[in-house]
């Protein structure tokens, strides 16, 4: 404790002493960097000192070339060297860069006494390669496939690998899946692998990606923390640590839009499916219900799996199908999951019939649409006891149906026309205020549209659809003022849209941010609700702003 209290009493009078005679040399204000060559996403320091002199108002250039891991962290010191004293005071940043080629990071600023003053700029060369050099740690993306179709599961495996067994591993920012659904597998295998003479061990995760929109997507780098432990007399705890920075390689994947000629019956299941159809009863009477049970089961996106529309011959009446989800056998290759439908039927008048259940999805393997059937399965009915009772019931319940389904479904409707038109209103107002007179007569109604719905949903506290709406209401508003097709609409494509048209970075941050947000809450699962509400905020302001520079 007293060589604790030694040492600061020093670091004390060495700073006030070096302050006191910072007269004796001018102020300078510097920039360096820790390195000028880099690979691509990974980590190095940028500091901006200030020498001999106590600065204020410090303003740090434009870094949007780069991904800040962290900063400004100060750093002060002095020394008194020869009856020459000194001081340093830095501001330090961690960045990544976004992009390979030549960066350059702009002048600093600061205020010294009642002079400004900045830094030069300084370049980066920034190269494609490994984050850091074998040997020591480094992490790659593997994806099962460079092409998959829309709603295809694509498997991602993050490999880890670690010189040293006992260094830990926390992620310090997770990939941008750019529109995939990411379902991730929960488990973490560990095994060693030997690389031209070094034997690493090695950490594997693995995650179920499922394309939703068609295009070329970039897997983002996932970026971790690797610390390693030492011994350390000095430290009080015994220890230190020593942090390495390391990323994946941003991964491509060209989505493949399904082909024309669907069946009717596809509802969107893609992917290798099987289907299961149990028929317990063959016979009954007018007075029964009977329930067929249906398993699909399969590798796809179960999101996209709906009840297939049981056909009934006249005669029959069928019911919406109660359905759940359970978790199907594993397999090590790829995630499956099943569905489970129940569809009950009735009888309207005695009679022999039949039944053939299909399912239709399109299959990965072949390139093709395949149609599943079950059956045929057959079913005598016979007169029931209460067969009269039961036709009248059923014929009143079918008359009485849209009238109860009216008594309820106007008034909801009116008041949500009511709530949209309102906001419509307010919108475009505020757009007609800030147009020309001769475009006031066709404004993008339809992404207004999606944000008065947008607006509904984070009124109820919806967040799910509210999200949906907003991330749609985005792309669709960027993909008109960019005059981008639809198959163009990735967040990718739209930054370097916006970029070629001139676009400052605060608006193609504002929207990156805005769709990274709905990215987030609807494909990674995360609770996004507290910032819904600054999310809808943002997208107004920022769709004012772009409507205002393109008029």
């Amino acid at each position: 404790m007293r060589c604790f209290l030694l040492r600061s009493f020093v670091f004390t009078f060495c700073l006030g002493a070096a302050l006191s005679v910072r007269a004796q040399s001018a102020p300078r204000f510097e920039a360096s960097a820790s390195v000028n060559k880099v690979n691509l996403n990974s980590s190095f320091e940028v500091s901006f000192t200030l020498f001999d002199a106590e600065g204020t108002r410090f303003q740090a250039p434009d870094f949007s070339d780069f991904d800040i891991d962290y900063g400004p962290a100060t750093r002060i010191n002095a020394s008194f060297v020869n009856g020459k004293a000194s001081s340093e005071s830095a501001y330090v940043y961690s960045l990544r860069p976004r992009r390979t080629g030549t960066l350059t990071i702009g002048s600093a600023s600061i205020q010294a006494g009642n002079t400004t003053l900045r830094t030069k700029p300084i370049q980066i060369q920034v190269q494609p390669g490994k984050t850091t050099a074998r040997g020591e740690a480094f992490a790659e993306a593997r994806p099962s496939q460079q092409k998959v179709w829309v709603g295809q599961q694509l498997i991602l495996d993050y490999l880890i690998y670690l010189s040293d067994p006992d260094w830990t591993v926390s992620i310090a920012k997770e990939s941008d899946y750019d529109g995939m659904v990411a379902v991730p597998w929960g488990n973490t295998t560990q095994g060693k692998e030997r690389i031209k003479g070094t034997e690493y061990n090695t950490l594997t995760e693995r995650i179920s990606l499922y394309p939703q929109q068609s295009g070329k997507h970039t897997i983002g780098p996932l970026h971790l923390d690797v610390m390693e432990w030492q011994r350390d007399q000095f430290s009080p705890f015994g220890h230190s640590s020593k942090r390495m920075s390391i990323a994946t390689e941003p991964a491509e994947i060209e989505v493949l839009p399904l082909p024309a000629g669907a069946p009717a019956d596809f509802t969107g299941a893609v992917g290798r499916f099987v289907m299961q159809c149990e028929w317990p009863k063959t016979a009954g009477s007018t007075d029964e219900t009977f329930v067929l049970k249906m398993t699909i089961a399969g590798n796809g996106d179960m999101k996209r799996v709906e009840a297939p529309a049981l056909r009934l011959p006249d005669g029959l009446q069928g019911y919406p199908p109660k359905t759940s989800e359970a978790p199907a056998p594993k397999s090590y290759e790829q995630q499956t999951a099943q569905r489970d439908i129940e569809y009950l039927i009735t009888a309207k008048q005695p009679g022999d019939y039949t039944i053939q259940p299909q399912f239709v999805y399109f299959d990965t393997d072949s390139a093709r649409y395949v149609t599943l059937s079950a059956g045929p399965f057959s079913l005598k009915v016979s007169p029931g006891n209460n067969r009269a009772d039961n036709e009248q019931e059923a014929s009143s319940s079918e008359n009485d149906a849209p009238r109860k389904r009216a008594a309820w479904l106007l008034p909801t409707l009116a008041a949500a026309a009511i709530f949209v038109s309102a906001a419509l209103v307010f919108f475009l107002l505020r757009r007609r205020k800030k147009m020309p007179a001769h475009e006031q007569s066709s404004p993008e109604l339809h992404p207004r549209e999606r944000l008065s719905l947008a607006a509904k949903y984070l009124h109820t506290g919806n967040t799910e659809a509210f999200y949906t709406e907003i991330s749609a209401a985005m792309y669709e508003f960027c993909g008109g003022q960019l005059g981008l097709p639809p198959s163009e609409w990735t967040r990718r494509q739209i930054r370097q849209a916006m970029s070629e048209h001139g676009y400052e970075a605060a608006l193609m941050d504002g929207v990156e941010r805005i769709l990274q947000a709905a990215e987030r809450a609807r494909y990674a699962r995360m609770d996004m609700s507290a910032s819904a509400a600054e999310t809808y905020k943002m997208a107004v302001e920022l769709m004012e702003k772009m409507s205002i520079r393109s008029s």
